[in-house]
């Protein structure tokens, strides 16, 4: 379907079961038109839409592509893996630009959040390790130097104290600064 035919449906389709397909078409023709579809999206009652919205603003590489998956990292997490949610995913395919947003998830109240959001860290630093290590097919070289990387940054654990939480949060947050020369919020 073509934007205009798939923005007629939407408009059409007032039920989530309905829409969510439609929105998925949407993330995959990569239309620019498309943003303000899915920033309504967002607003949703649906976890699926507002989980397939705040994708397709990062497909987009919108402004605020980045907020929109923070506000629905615990939306629509997959059935088999409760820690990965899209935005987990979208979030972790921006790299290590993304980390300084994320650092403010690893401190949440929430449990479920924290969780999320050490899966973002773990799939970026790992990411990051690879692409500096470049391993051989079948080699554990990468694997071995992100778990020491992980170790040396106090091992964050999403359901660990408070306090070995705020440590290893602030060491990642130097290696972020050191590695990546990003501003950081506090």
């Amino acid at each position: 379907m073509t934007f205009e035919e798939l923005r007629a449906a939407l408009q059409t389709a007032p039920e989530a079961g309905r829409r969510t397909p439609l929105l998925q078409q949407l993330v995959d023709l990569r239309d620019p038109r498309a943003a303000d579809l899915f920033r309504e999206g967002l607003r949703a009652a649906e976890e699926d839409v507002r989980a397939v919205s705040a994708t397709g603003l990062a497909a987009l590489g919108t402004e605020d592509a980045v907020d929109a998956c923070l506000s629905v990292i615990n939306d629509a997490p997959d059935p088999l893996h409760h820690d990965v949610t899209p935005a987990v995913t979208a979030l972790a395919r921006r790299g290590v630009g993304v980390l300084p947003s994320v650092l403010r998830l690893l401190d949440s109240p929430d449990a479920l959040t924290r969780q999320r959001a050490q899966k973002v860290l773990e799939r970026v630093t790992f990411n990051d390790v690879s692409e500096a290590v470049k391993p051989r097919p079948l080699s554990d070289a990468a694997a071995s130097q992100w778990a020491a990387l992980w170790a040396q940054n106090g091992a964050y654990q999403w359901d660990a104290p408070e306090p070995q939480r705020r440590a290893a949060i602030e060491r990642w947050r130097t290696w972020i600064v050191d590695r990546a020369r990003l501003p950081l919020s506090p």
